[in-house]
């Protein structure tokens, strides 16, 4: 009876997380849905000999829209996972790995020493056992991320190899993301990557080229694919218990 109760808690803290983050991923999905609407509004208010500057103009905001979604939803996953209380153990081995990497920098940062071996060199033996304390006490208490946006990368870009890395980070699979992309006849490599190579050309000056009506439309339909398809899954994640370490 324990183990069934157990069971419907952890069920209905994974359900209660999914929720709160469909509604705040929702929200992030909408006000950046209706941003690339507005875009779209500015430029047909345009003549139609300067519709194709107007384009290349948005493309780099039309990227900076994926991003934030993007920041958005991945940050909000991470708050929904301490939202569920579980210690670190619980949750997918490579979120933890990714905790505790961040808790040992941090530790090693405060004491200035740059690899555990130097521990018993610089610090006393006093100190030294309540350095590995510290440590060993983030085990039984609930996972959390301070400030979940420092813990999402962006690096200079967010092509595919950077969402492919924060994918990895915390245990959700990219794969799936491809799957339901597929299925809408978009290659998130290709869609990602031609975005943000064309938003790097105009960005850092190296060209400045007209877009078609053609063109821009394939562009702004990926990002709203990709948007819808990073969501699903990271929802999904969340509501399925993939969030958390495999039981056997």
């Amino acid at each position: 009876m324990i183990l069934q109760s157990n069971s419907l808690e952890m069920a209905q803290a994974l359900g209660a997380s999914a929720n709160s983050f469909l509604r705040v991923s929702d929200s992030a999905y909408s006000e950046c849905s209706e941003g690339i609407a507005n875009l779209d509004r500015i430029i047909v208010s345009v003549s139609s000999s300067l519709a194709p500057v107007a384009r290349g103009f948005f493309l780099p905001i039309l990227y900076a829209y994926w991003e934030r979604f993007f920041k958005i939803v991945f940050s909000e996953y991470l708050r929904c996972i301490e939202q569920i209380s579980v210690e670190l153990p619980t949750v997918h081995p490579k979120l933890a790995k990714l905790r505790l990497k961040r808790e040992l920098n941090e530790a090693l940062n405060k004491h200035s020493i740059k690899q555990v071996q130097d521990i018993a060199t610089t610090l006393s033996i006093e100190k030294a056992k309540l350095f590995f304390e510290d440590i060993v006490s983030i085990f039984g208490q609930p996972v959390s991320f301070i400030d979940p946006t420092s813990w999402v990368d962006t690096e200079s870009n967010v092509n595919y190899q950077v969402l492919e890395k924060n994918c990895e980070n915390v245990g959700v699979e990219i794969n799936l993301i491809k799957k339901r992309l597929s299925e809408s006849e978009v290659t998130l490599f290709t869609a990602l990557n031609d975005l943000v190579g064309a938003r790097n050309q105009i960005s850092h000056g190296e060209l400045f080229k007209e877009i078609k009506n053609e063109e821009w439309e394939i562009m702004k339909n990926y990002v709203l694919a990709i948007m819808n398809a990073v969501q699903l899954e990271l929802f999904e994640t969340l509501k399925d218990g993939r969030c958390l370490k495999k039981q056997h």
